[in-house]
């Protein structure tokens, strides 16, 4: 298996550091899918409209660049003023997709596929295994329990949204979080050519940069960034990878 680097078309990974760390949403589990049925579901019951999959990529796009929240960006495609909101507004309308998301989640497996294996197979390796997600705890929690495959126990380190003081809190301000809590939970200083971050998103692979991580591994969601195209949008990736499968036979091949 090849997979995209920054210095060359095709490379082969290095090996996994000592601290692997996993965002969530699209790495871990399908949820940019749910997401988008969920803004579908919301544009034509809040302003009677059609959201598409090229609204979904233009959000996307505008949250890399903008650093604004996706709902907040949402809400002003639709044709929603966001001035007047307070943050507890944010926070009802939060819950309000996030009820959205758990209907139209129900009893599907959202598990990508590898992601167990690669998590076992990094525990087995004697690997500290981390989650940081902009996602609410409440969530996370729900995600994990209503999916058999994977239990959150088996991460050693947790960083949600819900970890954080305030609602605009960024994706680095999550990841500077878990790099200072890995650096209590070992009683070191963590510094980042030890830790390796999986993301989906390119605003994700620039959050992970900021926040210091040395490795960067893309892993495009299949719905809003396709494998092929993807060069260009995740230009600050150290790496682009088709799936966790190829992430795993690589790495354990070279063990």
């Amino acid at each position: 298996m090849s997979f995209i680097s920054k210095e060359t078309k095709e490379a082969r990974l290095p090996q996994p550091p000592r601290y692997i760390i996993f965002d969530m949403d699209g790495v871990i589990f399908d949820t940019p899918r749910i997401c988008f049925e969920v803004h579908q579901i919301m544009a034509k019951a809040i302003n009677g409209c059609c959201f598409t999959i090229e609204d979904q990529r233009k959000l996307l796009l505008e949250k890399e660049t903008s650093g604004r929240s996706s709902l907040e960006i949402f809400l002003q495609m639709i044709g929603e003023t966001t001035s007047n909101l307070t943050e507890k507004d944010f926070e009802e309308l939060e819950t309000y997709r996030f009820s959205l998301a758990s209907e139209r989640i129900g009893s599907r497996d959202l598990l990508r596929p590898g992601v167990k294996e690669l998590i076992d197979w990094l525990i087995d390796q004697g690997r500290t295994v981390c989650l940081a997600t902009k996602s609410r705890s409440d969530f996370v929690n729900f995600l994990f329990d209503n999916n058999r495959g994977l239990s959150l126990n088996q991460f050693h380190l947790v960083v949600t949204r819900s970890d954080l003081v305030s609602y605009k809190r960024t994706k680095t301000d999550i990841n500077r979080l878990l790099l200072s809590k890995i650096g209590s939970l070992v009683n070191e200083t963590v510094t980042g050519d030890q830790c390796l971050m999986f993301e989906d998103s390119p605003h994700g692979v620039f959050a992970a940069k900021e926040a210091g991580i040395g490795t960067v591994i893309a892993i495009p969601d299949g719905i809003s960034w396709d494998f092929e195209e993807t060069r260009q949008v995740f230009d600050t990736a150290d790496f682009v990878v088709p799936d966790l499968i190829s992430v795993l036979s690589d790495w354990s091949k070279s063990n």
